[in-house]
């Protein structure tokens, strides 16, 4: 009976067997057509052979490569429209951007500028390679516009335009490589870049920077190409860019280079990095030193020049001449020019590291790629800002335009931390969801999976976009404030046109005098007044330095050393206008009164008694504006612009454009 078992159970597994495996199909049997022969069997369709992995990975890196280029075209697009707006309403902050750069450049474009000690060849503080390049934008300008009056001006903002669409070229080049950086660390939507994107847009920063013709405004504009160029593994043109911010821009960028080089240096090596650094830099620095010595009218190098004498002067006769400022000072103008991102950018590793923590609960591949890759991006676009801010605040003499250099890498951290800050409360909102959820159902259950990642989801993404949408918010309101409360001598000086229409007639080749006293420092430039006949003058004032003079074209312009320049902000009586105010030397004159009621009534008395004695006010008011008295105002309205509280809290003076009857 066991035999027979065993082959009964043989045969089961058998048919089984059978009735599994595939039986092949019939192969019909041709039939024969009447009188002809049987049809051909159907041709057997080609076999279709698996894409290979290198066929996968090519279609993937031309998918990759396209979707960056259209992230780069849109943030280059936005970016362009935000410069644009930059090139026109933005103001001349600083007066050595306005006497030591675009009068220099006026002087190149039409024979007539104001010259400082700066540009004496005394002192050759002032690159001419860098000028120069400068002028080979706006010359084309200038030719096409003509020096017919109230003319150029217009070259001013085409110049102001072209180095906008620059610093929006280079910006979106940055945004490009993080998104290439962020997407490599698993980030599919690339939030980081997005946040950066929207940040160089919107901040004040980036808007009052971009468009100074500053070298600080070069050298950041190279940091962030550097920047770029390093997230893209091209260290060697990293450290090219770096060359060009310290030897044609500004040589104290080399603070803010620093880290560059110490990442190539540990990514291609000493000798590349050597050879990457060193031999552009030798290049520039040949070119400039023969521009300098052409412009100046003798052997010299502008770079060489200012090292000296911010580093090597001592006893006090350096840059702490123009005054010194607190260690803290930066803080209060970054969070003026960034608000919250200034702070968040200083933290950004402490949010990473936070983030990190809270990413790596779940132990994923992900988690660990996107930490990677935030670490590679604060390492190599971040590391300037705070090398640079350490450098400055330790400096006895600081000015806002020194941290322009690191404008572009304080925005990465920021955009770093808004992003580190998103997962922190996305983990957050996820854990107190499913709490609540357990806690709803008696203690069972956590939540359905699903649900807790949409609703983590939402949390990170709406706390970084709150973020982003603060910072713009604030920058936008900074940059309004400004433009209300000191936008006043821009408006002022472009009404001299219609001024010098009314005006006293002149003798032909004299010039017209534009005077100011205490509020020389906020002339915006050359550009502004109406034709080449029109020059400023100095009235004296409480100001006891040192004040520019006219190039002298008949004995070389910046080759001639008028006696009066001196580099220890030593008063000199022949750059003022002797006799005063109705000396007969002006022909209009600029001031402004933060008292304006008092001082109307001033010269309401003084022209009722002249008017007494025969004798009538030689000046009529012509033009008036609004000037804020930053002294009677409240520290947050007049920082940043508040509807309805900034023109309730905030006081005005008169920014005013007097004419000789």
């Amino acid at each position: 009976m066991a035999p027979a078992t065993v082959v009964r159970r043989s045969s089961r597994a058998g048919a089984g067997a059978r009735a599994r495996s595939p039986s092949p199909s019939p192969t019909p049997t041709p039939t024969r057509r009447r009188g002809g022969n049987p049809p051909p069997p159907p041709p057997t369709p080609p076999a279709r052979r698996p894409k290979s992995k290198r066929a996968s990975s090519s279609s993937s890196s031309s998918s990759s490569s396209a979707s960056s280029r259209t992230f780069f075209l849109r943030v280059f697009a936005v970016l362009a429209l935000a410069r644009v707006a930059s090139a026109l309403f933005n103001l001349v902050h600083d007066c050595d951007e306005t006497f030591n750069f675009w009068e220099p450049l006026h002087y190149l474009l039409y024979g007539a500028g104001l010259q400082t000690w700066e540009h004496s060849p005394r002192y050759a503080l002032r690159s001419a390679l860098y000028l120069g390049a400068h002028r080979v934008v706006a010359t084309p300008f200038a030719a096409i516009l003509g020096d017919a009056d109230h003319r150029r001006v217009f070259v001013f903002y085409a110049t102001r335009v072209v180095l906008g669409l620059a610093s929006a070229l280079v910006d979106a080049h940055l945004c490009a490589a993080t998104r290439r950086a962020a997407v490599a660390g698993g980030d599919a939507d690339a939030r980081i870049a997005r946040a950066l994107a929207a940040l160089l847009a919107f901040s004040a920063g980036p808007f009052v920077a971009s468009t100074a013709f500053l070298p600080s405004s070069f050298a950041g504009a190279c940091v962030a190409f550097a920047a770029a160029s390093a997230l893209d593994g091209d260290h060697g043109r990293a450290c090219v860019a770096c060359s060009l911010a310290v030897t044609l821009g500004w040589p104290f960028a080399g603070v803010a280079a620093l880290s560059f080089g110490l990442v190539a240096w540990r990514e291609i090596g000493f000798a590349k990095t050597f050879v990457a650094a060193v031999a552009p830099a030798a290049m520039v620095a040949m070119a400039s030193r023969a521009a300098d010595s052409t412009f100046y009218g003798k052997p010299t190098w502008s770079v060489m020049n200012i090292v000296r004498y911010n580093v090597f002067t001592g006893g006090g006769n350096g840059a702490e001449l123009y005054g010194t400022e607190p260690w803290w000072y930066y803080a209060r103008t970054l969070v003026n020019a960034f608000s919250v991102a200034a702070p968040l950018s200083l933290v950004a590793p402490a949010c990473a590291l936070a983030a990190a923590i809270v990413g790596g609960r779940g132990a994923s591949a992900t988690a660990t790629a996107t930490t990677r890759a935030r670490v590679k991006i604060l390492t190599r676009a971040y590391a300037p800002f705070p090398i640079a801010l350490a450098f400055f605040s330790a400096l006895p003499h600081k000015e806002e335009r020194f941290m322009y250099v690191a404008h572009a890498p304080l925005l990465v951290g920021a955009a770093t931390a808004a992003c580190c800050v998103g997962d922190v409360a996305g983990y957050a909102a996820r854990r107190a969801f499913a709490f609540a959820f357990a806690l709803a159902r008696g203690g069972r259950g956590r939540g359905r999976g699903r649900g807790l990642l949409r609703f983590e989801a939402l949390a990170r993404d709406g706390a970084t976009l709150a973020i982003v949408i603060f910072v713009a918010a604030a920058g936008v309101a900074r940059v309004v404030a400004l433009r209300v409360a000191y936008g006043a001598p821009m408006r002022a000086y472009a009404e001299l046109p219609r001024v010098a229409t009314n005006g006293t007639s002149r003798a032909a080749g004299e010039k017209v005098g534009v005077c100011v006293a205490g509020e020389w420092h906020r002339f915006p430039s050359s550009f502004h007044l109406p034709s080449r006949a029109h020059e400023l003058r100095f009235l004296p004032s409480g100001f006891d330095g040192a004040l520019p003079v006219p190039f002298a074209r008949a004995h070389g312009g910046p080759a001639h050393e008028p006696p009066g320049l001196n580099d220890r902000n030593e008063y000199d009586a022949a750059s003022r206008v002797q006799g005063g105010v109705n000396g007969g030397a002006c022909d209009f004159l600029v001031d402004v009164s933060t008292d304006p009621i008092a001082r109307r009534r001033e010269r309401e008395e003084g022209a009722e008694e002249g008017a007494e004695e025969g004798a009538e006010d030689p000046w009529e008011l012509w033009r008036e504006y609004a000037f804020l008295d930053a002294a009677k105002s409240p520290a947050a309205t007049r920082a940043f612009y508040v509807p309805y509280f900034s023109a309730r809290y905030n006081v005005f003076g008169t920014y005013r454009v007097w004419r000789r009857r």
